[in-house]
């Protein structure tokens, strides 16, 4: 039986990537917000906000740290790892997001300090589209794969 571990988001930066060093490569933190909204039984619009912890690693942090900023629009891929840890004789547990894809979905006339330039600008809503387009035809592709099991 195959196994998988991946998740893919689309949300908004809390704060600026934080780089660290750790032994001969580096480490880029983020958070990223995703948000839901929907109506309630009465009609009233709700709306709640989830967020997850990311780590990317190697050049990838490097590339976050550089364009990344509290506020972009950016749409992540990577696998869920949780780690756990001693406080006060509790086990505790944090949930993060190893990112090994980063896409920037903000407009190159929205990144005003940054140095980032691409070759054909894309606006917000290309990017979006094209993602979305992505995911529906890999889903659609996976689905069509079937697994055959010998007995």
């Amino acid at each position: 039986m195959a196994n998988l571990n991946k998740v893919m988001l689309m949300g908004r930066l809390g704060q600026d990537p934080e780089l660290k060093d750790v032994g001969d490569t580096q480490v880029a933190n983020f958070t990223l917000a995703t948000n839901s909204v929907w109506k309630d039984k009465s009609g009233q619009k709700q709306e709640k906000t989830e967020w997850h912890k990311c780590n990317a690693w190697g050049n990838l942090a490097n590339l976050a740290s550089n364009y990344l900023h509290k506020g972009s629009q950016v749409y992540v891929e990577g696998s869920i790892e949780t780690e756990t840890y001693d406080k006060n004789g509790e086990t505790r547990y944090v949930t993060k997001i190893k990112v090994f894809k980063i896409e920037f979905l903000d407009s190159k006339s929205s990144q005003d300090d940054s140095m980032y330039e691409e070759a054909n600008p894309v606006n917000d809503q290309d990017n979006i589209h094209r993602i979305r387009s992505n995911f529906t035809q890999n889903r659609s592709e996976s689905n069509a794969q079937t697994d055959t099991i010998p007995f």
